[in-house]
């Protein structure tokens, strides 16, 4: 979402966008071809690593592992916790191994989506086979792609009332503030259309 609108302007041939309906919901948003992939992937990481408290050579070094897959895990040992590794390796997958993009290139609710038929009790996304017509007894062989897909189709979608009512009572339950959560949640709505604090 957040890098959506400038890839579009460099891309504008390469890339599926239509606008979200309020300030707080997802733009559809998915890759027509591979040639703005680097630079989204590049957006990301970028972003990702000016969040974080790194030094400088060790956000270098994180980079070029990231982005170079010939690059071994071995560099990292000493340098970062196993927390962190795995993180990176993550990233890698995603950006690298290209698992974001192959994820990315999917249409909602014609390659993929939430199947929401009372009789299957899954809550991941699922291959469909043509327009709303989700594939019954599969599902994505990949994890991550399965994961990326599930929030795509969530995302797009939204929650219905149960989901909604399950996030609340979550929140208020095992979170230690949740007020100051749904404030956050909601900063970006329009005031008129916002439910009071749970």
């Amino acid at each position: 979402k957040k890098f959506a609108l400038d890839i579009i302007q460099n891309y504008p041939n390469d890339i599926y966008y239509k606008s979200p309906k309020s300030k707080s919901a997802f733009p559809e948003f998915r890759l027509l071809s591979h040639r703005p992939f680097p630079d989204l992937s590049t957006k990301i990481i970028n972003d990702w690593l000016n969040k974080k408290s790194y030094r400088k050579i060790d956000k270098q070094c994180i980079v070029s592992f990231i982005f170079n897959i010939t690059t071994s895990v071995d560099t990292l040992v000493d340098r970062f916790l196993p927390h962190d590794i795995q993180l990176f390796l993550i990233i890698r997958g995603l950006l690298s191994e290209e698992v974001l993009f192959v994820a990315m290139k999917k249409r909602y609710r014609v390659n993929y989506g939430i199947n929401h038929n009372s009789n299957f009790n899954r809550l991941m996304a699922v291959p469909f086979r043509a327009k709303d017509v989700p594939a019954e007894k599969t599902e994505f062989g990949h994890p991550d792609t399965a994961l990326i897909l599930t929030q795509l189709s969530y995302y797009y979608h939204g929650l219905n009332d149960l989901q909604m009512f399950q996030c609340f009572n979550r929140l208020n339950n095992e979170e230690k503030d949740p007020e100051s959560i749904y404030t956050e949640w909601i900063l970006e709505e329009n005031e008129n259309t916002i439910p009071p604090n749970p």
